[in-house]
C-alpha cells in the first residue's frame, strides 16, 4: 500500500447516523396525521450533509413540514452537520385518507456511515 494511499484511508471521517425513533399520531380531523422522526449521530465524528428522507403513503399529501420540503410522496428533511452525540427533529402534517398510513423514514449523509442497518425507520399509527 502506497504511503498517499495509507494517508487517504486515515483521514476518512466517519460516523453513525440513525433514525433513533418515529412516530405517527392522529390530528383529526379529516384524517390529517402528525409525523416525527429523530436522527442522531452516535459518532465517532462528525456527519457532514446529513438528510432525512421520509416516505408517505400513495396519495398522502403534505401539510406542513420543518424542516422538509416535499413532493409527491417523498419530503426531504435538510439536516445539515450533526456532531457526535446531538439529535435533531423532524416534524410534518399530513393528510391522507388511508385508516393505518405507513411512513418510512431513512437517514443519508455524505460521511461514510459505519452502520447502515439503524439508518431506516417506519412508523404506523397506534
Amino acid at each position: 500500500m502506497s504511503m498517499f494511499l495509507a494517508a487517504a484511508l486515515t483521514a476518512a471521517t466517519v460516523a453513525d447516523i440513525e433514525i433513533k425513533a418515529a412516530r405517527l399520531d392522529y390530528a383529526r380531523p379529516a384524517n390529517t396525521f402528525g409525523y416525527s422522526a429523530i436522527v442522531a449521530n452516535n459518532g465517532p465524528e462528525s456527519a457532514q450533509g446529513v438528510e432525512v428522507v421520509v416516505l408517505l403513503p400513495p396519495g398522502a399529501t403534505l401539510r406542513n413540514a420543518e424542516p422538509c420540503v416535499g413532493a409527491g410522496s417523498l419530503v426531504r428533511c435538510a439536516i445539515g452537520t450533526l456532531a457526535p452525540g446531538e439529535e435533531r427533529r423532524v416534524f410534518m402534517l399530513v393528510l391522507t385518507r388511508e385508516m393505518k398510513p405507513r411512513v418510512t423514514a431513512f437517514a443519508v449523509s455524505e460521511t461514510a456511515d459505519t452502520n447502515a442497518s439503524n439508518n431506516t425507520r417506519e412508523a404506523t399509527t397506534p
